[in-house]
């Protein structure tokens, strides 16, 4: 549009300010701020490189065409934070489960809640327990969280008293810098040590490194 608007007779008179004010983003390689407020609340920092949110953005085209050529059924898994409405792909995915258990049983349904499981990359390998990260670490990436959803009342984690202490509702956001509204909530437990500590922690979980 800029180059057309610059061959014309016109000389970019009539390009409008919003692209005037992208194009001198781009050119001082700063992430034009029409492209994060179309981004909602997956936009990055200011100070995010345009590099990195351009490497990401063709990272999140891949795993749509994956997702495409492969189909669901041979989908290994999906990365939350490729989708700009994650909650839209949770609910389908609590619906459906909705759906299958009122066709093999009958009657009403508590409300319907996840369950998640963390794979043992990065669990300690004695115990299969999350460990604390080392001091001035950081935050610390999560491998592939096996996703299953179940009524309320028959979550298999909170059916022994014991564990349903220990067991953290540790709250998930888009990233640290949008509007604390939950996408989900992972299962976060230890041995021994009751809920109550990661809650005084603050621990909580993003689907972007921001």
């Amino acid at each position: 549009m800029i180059r057309n608007a610059c061959e014309t007779e016109n000389l970019g008179d009539q390009v409008s300010d919003s692209v005037l004010s992208a194009a001198d983003d781009l050119y001082h390689l700063r992430i034009p701020s029409v492209w994060c407020q179309m981004s909602g609340p997956s936009a990055p920092p200011l100070t995010w490189g345009l590099g990195s949110w351009l490497n990401e953005l063709q990272s999140r085209c891949h795993h749509f065409e994956k997702i495409l050529i492969l189909g669901r059924e041979k989908m290994p898994a999906y990365w939350l934070g490729a989708f700009f409405n994650p909650r839209g792909l949770l609910a389908l995915m609590k619906q459906e489960y909705i759906r299958q258990y009122a066709t093999e049983r009958s009657g009403n349904f508590e409300q319907f809640v996840f369950q998640t499981e963390v794979t043992s990359r990065d669990k300690d390998h004695t115990t299969g327990e999350l460990q604390d990260a080392p001091p001035k670490s950081g935050y610390a990436t999560l491998p592939v969280v096996h996703l299953t959803c179940w009524p309320s009342n028959e979550k298999p984690l909170l059916q022994d008293s014991n564990r349903a202490a220990e067991n953290y509702q540790c709250p998930v956001y888009a990233s640290r810098i949008a509007t604390r509204e939950q996408i989900m909530e992972l299962d976060v437990r230890r041995e021994g040590i009751p809920s109550t500590r990661w809650a005084l922690r603050g621990l909580s979980a993003t689907i972007r490194p921001y």
